[in-house]
């Protein structure tokens, strides 16, 4: 009975500390509501910590609703499309001939058990709608910057690939790329 008493408590408190740093890595960006229409819907941006702009569109009823507009801190577009009362409707589209475009945090290439940050866009697709494939080493979503939406690790010495799906409609494939591998 204590030990089932221990391993509950142990699996609340890792909970909630995954709680906490997700909260952590939001704090960074400031709500602000401009306007509020006849409707009782509500303009909203949102900002990073230096003032530049992550997000805007309209909250009704507290969910989100339109057309929103998200940023990466640098001011580039991540995404734009539109929402029905939290939901975000996901555009048809047919995964062949979309754009996919691959941008790294530095020029240095892919070395050997470091890390590195990548953005993927594939307009008009949400990052969120994207299923990454990797053929070796973790895909972390948790601990990259406001500039990038993965973290990269090569653990092998052979070429790093990326294979890139459209969640709601995953075959074929939207784009691959391979990238080699230095040991150092």
């Amino acid at each position: 009975m204590r030990n089932r008493f221990l391993c509950i408590a142990t699996i609340l408190c890792l909970l909630a500390s995954c709680h906490g740093n997700q909260s952590e890595r939001r704090s960074s960006v400031e709500q602000e509501f401009s306007s509020t229409g006849s409707d009782g819907c509500q303009t909203v941006e949102r900002r990073f910590s230096d003032g530049s702009l992550e997000s805007r569109g309209q909250l009704c009823n507290g969910e989100r609703n339109g057309h929103w507009r998200e940023f990466y801190a640098d001011g580039s577009l991540k995404w734009e499309g539109d929402y029905n009362m939290g939901y975000r409707e996901l555009p048809e589209v047919d995964s062949v001939g979309l754009s996919c475009v691959v941008t790294f945090d530095d020029t240095l290439g892919f070395i050997l058990n470091r890390q590195r940050q990548c953005r993927i866009q594939v307009a008009p697709l949400n990052p969120k709608d994207l299923i990454i494939y990797v053929n070796q080493g973790p895909i972390d979503t948790a601990r990259t910057g406001e500039l990038y939406d993965f973290t990269l690790m090569p653990v092998k010495s052979a070429d790093l690939c990326i294979e890139v799906l459209y969640r709601h409609k995953p075959k074929p494939s939207i784009c691959k790329h391979c990238y080699p591998v230095r040991a150092h």
